[in-house]
């Protein structure tokens, strides 16, 4: 199969897109880390130590870092904006300040923002250095004259960056650029002086994947590639995903029951729409790919576990030479632990004799205690190993020793065969078979597999003859003849049960699973339908019997599997088939036959991110003299490749894989965090024109998402390659709806929390199963209500840079936890808690609060080091993946905001944070937030007010203060059912006065009724709900309510002992349209008047403690 030419020009287009992220730029901004030093020192190859010094960290080599020079830099004449470079040169400095040429880099470079493309598309910009074509043409990597010192090598160098700036400039020099040329800048200048010095941003860990769009093109045959780039191959239209309810019943549906082999789930089936997932997955042929959207929470880690299962089943009863390659990978680091945390840990606690790993655990000694713990091993980067080793990760890598050579080791070999051989023994003995223990001892693990695999093959053909049979007994029975019709139908029951009797004699369930099976029909439907004497639905009993034979006879299927790929490990550990350490590193195509195939019989998944799995499949040849040249890409070697939180996945970082596997899933969230693109699309689509694509082939690219700029992702371009699509109304920023397959039931989170999120970006198409019977443990400890929030007033918010932080969000977040630390440790202690950081986290969309939390944590929570533990507390990035307990969110923004900008920019992050909370999500904000008017804030209170223990609709009640008349937790601020209590003097000081003095002032303004007096005005407010009464020992007081503090009344303590209410000025917006009316509002929410209402002040420089009511 050949390559189109449109399909050569992605490639081209991707090749390219990988070199302009290494052409980043360099900004300087106030509290960024970077030096100035004169140009005449870094000339002299050597500056300051001291000032070398601050560009390093305590973990920083001795040799040195890798820095940048910006070399010609973009100043702004008035400084409104920072300094930019405009030449950029790479270079190593150690800690005594010498410099010297970076040889691994590619040398000096001029921001790809700074260069033009002169195809008939060009982005106005306010600078421009030259034309990308020149660049590239006068760019060629410095290599140093040995003939030299080093000093002069170091300022050729140098030079070599003047010569490609000027060569670049000048021939654009009569080539304006918005009005102005790269000589004859406007409202810019060139600076030389002085030198900025930073570390180096650029990583270079693609370089493998550009390789493999270079090479592709001259390799015809990638059918998973070519369903990727190109539009031509089945996918022209996508259709409808199956449903179990479709009438008439789609018998189609049955075919993929009896395809589905291995489940990885013991105990939970998989939720309906998990179960569509896996049974189209089982469809999927060479070439195909399946995207899968879902939301957090659904269980998409767990339907990936499932389809890994299948595959794995599936060779085995096929009798492969080895386990399928398969490739869990990513290009976040937070999403590939994930990815390996789930694989590792496969094995469930209290297992059988079946359901674990009979593999036990190799060390660098030899044999240990305990068995191998899952299916499996992580291929980290090499600056990622010592790391992920002390995590005690299963870890693998082709240069030097890991799983494979340990797990090969001769001693631990004799060792541990024997331990195995006795557990599949005694498998054997239960299921009334006797092991053929050959003479020959080391064909002891061949001649297991052989009677394992037939074990597996008749516990299959059981499997397939259930189904089958409850099809046929499903199958309306003709009308007439009703004695004849009854007999067929009790014949077709005992069928059912005579295979059910079959599965029992092959003594591999367990009693457990045995029941299930025979009950498989008692269950509830879905739809609440009750099995009675008359027949269920043909779709209806399919999905029970579906569910049953899921956690029963396909799971056993799939860990008979994994005992038959692990006897093959064992066997060709024996026969010397196993490479040794002179061969393990090689990648020869005969060696990489061997290393990969065995590697998955150990550990059939392997994990690492998108750029480390494009430098681990490469094939090279070898010469006579042993030498390796023309290293290539492995095509095709991986079997099933999984790409996680493929939302994040920008296209051209990821689309490289699809050319080294034969199938792949592709799952993740559209509506959770977006790749770093490197460009916007006007500057993509600019850039695109030097690879050769046209406007036609750019719209095409942008439709389907195989681009490097928004909206692009690798998820997004799978989905329109997938041939099945769920119907649902969940759409993106761009208004395409969610692609390929969507899990729709959610598990995580309490039902007020996932309503939010449902709300903000699935277009409330999730379903929420969380059972909600654990909102407090058997001493009945409080905790925090499922969606809640904390006012914290005197909230100000400053700027860091680009970030912002706020010293009193984090200073009450503090207290809040020391307030209830202890409770929520009581409370989850249940569940083996031992500290705070097992049930706790702190979200907040900026780093520079991130900081911020950090310190006051450390300076100001009085809770042991015990009970607190490592807190998790880090922006929504981090979080990813991630879940918790309860979730402390800082808004960060402050009283002077009006509205939380960037968080209504990025609702995603917002729907990240909250998604992480399983029980509770508590919201730290300035009382400003309450009047926010935008999407994200707005519509949190409108769900988090309804669970807040101030309830507005219940403040027109009269009550009674039971206990302390003013409340306050620490003794900082007194505080009232949440609202903050100031004395009269203080109130005053603020703007505040009496609600008598405020009816003057409005009769004095307006044509307000001057005969409303302060009581009949106190009543109207009640009744609308703004303040009110509550007595304690017979004497009345005055409460203002959340509605009434949010439109300008303030809670005053009065002689020391009574509670009043004071109005600011900004109140008379509210009290006179209120109190014109005279009558109850019909609605207790917010009314457009209220937006308009600022919040009140508070005393400058006072404590806050932001009262929280359980």
């Amino acid at each position: 199969m050949g390559w189109s030419v449109d399909s050569r020009t992605i490639f081209r287009y991707c090749s390219d897109s990988i070199d302009n992220d290494l052409l980043v730029s360099q900004t300087f901004r106030e509290n960024d880390s970077f030096i100035t030093v004169p140009k005449n020192a870094v000339w002299g190859g050597a500056i300051d130590p001291a000032q070398a010094r601050r560009l390093f960290t305590r973990n920083d080599s001795a040799e040195g870092i890798d820095v940048v020079l910006a070399w010609i830099v973009l100043t702004y004449p008035d400084d409104r904006l920072d300094p930019e470079a405009l030449m950029l040169v790479p270079a190593r400095l150690n800690r005594r300040g010498q410099l010297s040429i970076d040889t691994r880099s590619d040398g000096p470079w001029i921001p790809r923002k700074y260069l033009a493309d002169l195809h008939g598309r060009q982005v106005t910009r306010p600078y421009c250095v030259g034309t990308f074509s020149s660049f590239r043409q006068h760019r060629h990597p410095y290599r140093p004259n040995r003939n030299r010192t080093k000093d002069e090598q170091w300022r050729d160098y140098l030079n070599s960056a003047n010569r490609l700036y000027g060569n670049v400039a000048n021939d654009y020099a009569n080539v304006p650029a918005n009005g102005m040329s790269a000589t004859q800048p406007v409202r810019f200048k060139n600076t030389w002086e002085p030198c900025f010095i930073a570390r180096n941003p650029v990583i270079k860990s693609y370089g493998q994947m550009k390789n493999i769009y270079d090479e592709c093109e001259h390799v015809g045959n990638l059918p998973l590639l070519k369903t990727m780039v190109e539009d031509n191959r089945r996918i022209m239209s996508q259709v409808p995903a199956e449903d179990f309810n479709q009438q008439p019943f789609d018998h189609a549906i049955v075919d993929r029951m009896r395809a589905c082999r291995g489940c990885a789930a013991s105990r939970y089936a998989p939720s309906l729409s998990q179960r569509v997932a896996i049974h189209h997955y089982t469809e999927l042929r060479t070439g195909d790919v399946l995207a899968v959207s879902g939301p957090p929470g659904t269980g998409k880690t767990a339907s990936i576990q499932n389809m890994i299962a299948h595959e794995i089943v599936t060779a085995a009863l096929g009798g492969a030479d080895h386990a399928p390659v398969i490739v869990g990978t990513s290009t976040n680091n937070q999403a590939v632990t994930n990815l390996i945390d789930a694989f590792a840990t496969i094995a469930k606690d209290n297992t059988g004799l079946l359901d674990h790993r009979w593999i036990p655990q190799a060390t660098a000694n030899g044999m240990g205690e305990g068995v191998l713990s899952g299916i499996g091993v992580y291929l980290p980067a090499n600056g990622k190993w010592s790391q992920s080793v002390s995590k005690e990760l299963p870890c693998e890598r082709r240069q030097g020793e890991g799983l494979y050579l340990q797990y090969s080791n001769k001693n631990y070999v004799d060792s541990a065969l024997p331990l195995f051989l006795e557990k599949a023994e005694q498998l054997l003995t239960l299921s009334g078979q006797v092991f053929l223990f050959p003479e020959d001892k080391d064909e002891g693990a061949r001649q297991l597999r052989l009677q394992l695999t037939d074990l597996l093959r008749r516990l299959d053909s059981q499997r397939m003859a259930l189904i089958d049979a409850v099809e046929r007994e499903s199958t309306p029975f003709p009308s007439s003849f009703i004695g004849r019709c009854i007999r067929w139908w009790r014949q077709r029951k005992a069928s059912c049960e005579t295979v059910i009797r079959n599965i029992r004699e092959l003594g591999i369930l367990d009693a457990e699973q045995l029941d299930v099976l025979e009950h498989w029909e008692d269950s509830k439907s879905k739809d609440g339908w009750q099995h009675e004497d008359s027949p269920l639905p043909i779709g209806e009993r399919m999905r029970r019997l579906d569910e049953a034979l899921d956690t029963t006879v396909r799971f056993c299927e799939f860990w008979l599997a994994v005992h038959i790929f692990e006897a093959r490990w064992f066997e060709d550990c024996k026969a010397d088939a196993i490479l040794g350490t002179v061969d393990h590193d090689k990648n020869l195509p005969t060696v990489n036959d061997r290393y990969w195939g065995q590697l998955a019989n150990l550990t059939p998944v392997m994990v690492m991110t998108t750029a480390k799995l494009a430098d681990n499949f490469t094939a090279s040849s070898e010469t006579s003299g042993g030498r390796r040249q023309n290293v290539h890409p492995d095509f095709q070697r991986i079997d099933m490749l999984v790409v996680d939180e493929a939302g994040q996945v920008d296209t051209t970082k990821a689309l490289g894989a699809f050319a080294l596997a034969k199938k792949a899933v592709v799952a993740g969230d559209v509506k959770q965090l977006d790749p770093v693109w490197s460009c916007e699309p006007d500057l993509d689509n600019e850039y695109s024109s030097s690879s050769g694509v046209d406007e036609t082939l750019w719209q095409h690219m942008e439709d389907i998402g195989l681009t490097a700029s928004r909206p692009s992702s690798i998820l997004r371009l799978a989905g329109s390659r997938t041939r099945w699509k769920t119907m649902t109304d969940v759409k993106n920023s761009e208004g395409d709806t969610a692609p390929g397959l969507f899990l729709a039931e959610h598990y995580r989170c309490m039902p007020e929390i996932i309503e939010y999120c449902n709300e903000l970006s699935y277009d409330s198409n999730l379903v929420s199963c969380r059972k909600t019977d654990k909102e407090q443990d058997s001493n009945g400890v409080p905790v925090a209500k499922p969606l809640s929030y904390v006012l914290v007033p005197g909230s100000r918010s400053e700027r860091v840079g680009t970030s912002r932080k706020n010293k009193a969000e984090a200073e009450a977040i503090v207290d809040w936890i020391n307030a209830h630390g202890e409770d929520i440790l009581r409370r989850y202690e249940s569940d083996d808690v031992k500290a705070l950081a097992d049930c706790l986290a702190i979200v907040t969309p900026f780093e520079a609060q991130e900081r911020m939390l950090l310190d006051t944590v450390r300076q100001r929570c009085f809770l042991r080091r015990g009970q607190l533990g490592n807190l998790r507390i880090g922006t929504a990035h981090k979080m990813q993946g991630a879940e918790c307990p309860i979730v402390l969110y800082s808004s960060v923004y402050g009283q002077e905001s009006d509205q939380a900008w960037f968080v209504e920019q990025h609702p995603n992050l917002m729907n990240v944070a909250v998604s992480r909370a399983k029980d509770a999500f508590v919201m730290f904000c300035a009382p400003r937030r309450l009047q926010d008017t935008r999407r994200v804030m707005s519509m949190f209170f409108r769900h988090a007010k309804e669970q807040t223990n101030v309830d507005e609709r219940e403040c027109v009640k009269e009550i009674s203060i039971d206990g302390p008349l003013v409340v306050s937790r620490n003794g900082a601020q007194r505080t009232v059912f949440g609202i903050p209590v100031l004395s009269w003097k203080e109130s005053l000081e603020s703007g505040g006065c009496s609600l008598s003095a405020r009816l003057k002032e409005l009769a004095r303004d307006s044509d307000f009724p001057p005969f409303l007096d302060a009581e009949a005005a106190n009543k109207i407010l009640e009744d609308n709900g703004y303040i009110r009464k509550a007595y304690r020992d017979g004497v009345k007081h005055w409460l203002c309510t959340p509605l009434g503090y949010r439109n300008g009344i303030l809670q005053t303590i009065y002689d020391g002992n009574k509670l009043r209410c004071a109005y600011l000025e900004e109140a008379k917006a509210m009290l006179g349209p209120v109190l014109a009316r005279g009558k109850r509002l019909s609605s207790f929410r917010v009314s457009p008047v209220d937006d308009a209402v600022g919040m009140p002040p508070t005393r400058p420089g006072s404590e806050t403690d932001s009262q929280f009511f359980l």
